[in-house]
């Protein structure tokens, strides 16, 4: 389907600033004459449906072997019909996607808003509400401390209305080109994994002393060790080491201490020293607590055990575990055998997840020489760059691929182009 940009005598101001100038015969209603909300609940026929749920990827069926977040029973779910349209219209500040396309009859949540389309074509208006949602339009209108839209305010705004014809062709136009741009995000997603997965099996495969470096042609390059250069580690994630490498509890590379507390009110952006918390960067202050280059370890949430690296002065918080490192222990290499290590399966279950430092200490890892250990984090750190730099052109590839979505979408919906 094929598109032009319509010429400026076509047009006429909205009224409305984000929207600009529309068709001459397009024309801007309350919602409420343009919607119906619709609330069936299903009570106890629950059984006969399909449970729905409204994702970023839409209005999807439920996996019902990955129970997250249940109700006391579905009993209290409304029935959605196809081509309803399902709106998220509480907590739109934090919501990623406030609304859903529905393919397939099903129940949802009574929490959603469940609109039909009188007498026009419902597909264009969930591109119109997509665009309202990236352009967080409807953020503007929401009241409470939850930033939510009650149903009276929600039909006295206003959406876009042409013909039910050319709502249709725009519609269309828009399953078809976003399936393309779908296609082409989904490649550079996989090609990341693809990427990501190569990084780290390099990283294992040399850390753990599968591959052996030797410095050809002034460069360092890997080659794979003979089965007559291992020996059995007695480590199950370690499987076979080097034979001259050893084993040893981790509380042998270092002294592992939690960092210090600071206030809240004392982390900003304008501070002179980098914070670092359990996840990594938090934010600056005006103070420090270490000085130098030290391995972090995240000690508490979800991603505790995640590997960070202090610079230079910094702060750490009672969340990180600082490793101080001894002097036959190199900072880099320590980051990545600690990286491969997996920390975060050693945390203690409870509703705010830990790392205990006596338990990780007595975790059994490897330990080559000094001049191994900086001969594994020199090649490493020359080679993961290149991994790294892939990784990160195709993510902003992917974000201009998002974008462009996001654009043609937006000029398609408000008439900037006309669908031919």
């Amino acid at each position: 389907m094929k598109y032009r940009i319509r010429e400026q005598n076509e047009l006429k101001p909205s009224g409305v600033e984000w929207l600009g100038d529309i068709p001459k015969d397009w024309e801007y209603h309350k919602n409420k004459y343009i919607f119906k909300r619709i609330s069936n609940n299903v009570g106890d026929n629950y059984d006969n449906y399909k449970v729905l749920s409204l994702t970023l990827n839409g209005v999807i069926e439920r996996n019902m072997n990955n129970m997250g977040k249940m109700p006391s029973s579905f009993s209290i779910y409304q029935i959605v019909e196809k081509d309803s349209l399902i709106l998220c219209l509480f907590d739109i500040d934090v919501t990623p996607r406030i609304i859903g396309y529905v393919n397939t009859q099903g129940i949802i949540s009574s929490a959603y808003t469940n609109l039909i389309v009188k007498n026009l074509y419902s597909k264009y208006y969930y591109y119109w509400f997509l665009t309202l949602n990236n352009q967080n339009i409807l953020l503007n209108y929401t009241k409470s401390l939850r930033n939510t839209i009650n149903n009276e305010n929600f039909m006295s705004l206003e959406s876009l209305a042409c013909s039910f014809f050319e709502q249709q062709k725009i519609a269309n136009f828009l399953d078809e080109k976003s399936k393309i741009f779908d296609e082409a995000i989904s490649k550079k997603e996989q090609l990341i994994s693809k990427l990501e997965l190569a990084k780290q099996s390099l990283i294992s495969e040399v850390v753990t002393g599968k591959l052996k470096i030797v410095e050809q042609n002034s460069k360092l390059q890997t080659i794979k060790r003979e089965k007559n250069e291992l020996k059995p580690s007695g480590v199950e994630w370690l499987g076979d080491i080097p034979k001259d490498w050893k084993t040893l509890q981790i509380k042998h590379y270092g002294k592992f201490q939690s960092g210090d507390f600071i206030p809240a009110d004392n982390i900003n952006e304008k501070g002179k020293y980098p914070v670092f918390g359990g996840n990594g960067l938090r934010g600056f202050t005006d103070n420090f607590n270490l000085t130098g280059k030290y391995v972090l370890i995240g000690r508490q949430g979800a991603l505790c055990g995640n590997i960070n690296f202090t610079i230079e002065k910094s702060w750490v918080t009672e969340h990180a575990i600082v490793v101080y490192n001894k002097k036959n222990i190199d900072v880099d290499w320590l980051g990545l055998v600690l990286k491969i290590m997996n920390l975060n399966q050693y945390s203690v279950a409870s509703a705010q997840p830990g790392l205990s430092i006596d338990n990780i200490t007595k975790v059994r890892s490897i330990l080559p020489t000094l001049t191994e250990q900086q001969k594994i984090s020199k090649y490493l750190d020359e080679k993961l760059i290149h991994f790294d730099n892939t990784i990160e052109k195709t993510k902003q590839s992917i974000k201009k691929l998002k974008e462009a979505k996001e654009a043609l979408i937006s000029q398609a919906v408000t008439g900037k182009i006309e669908v031919l």
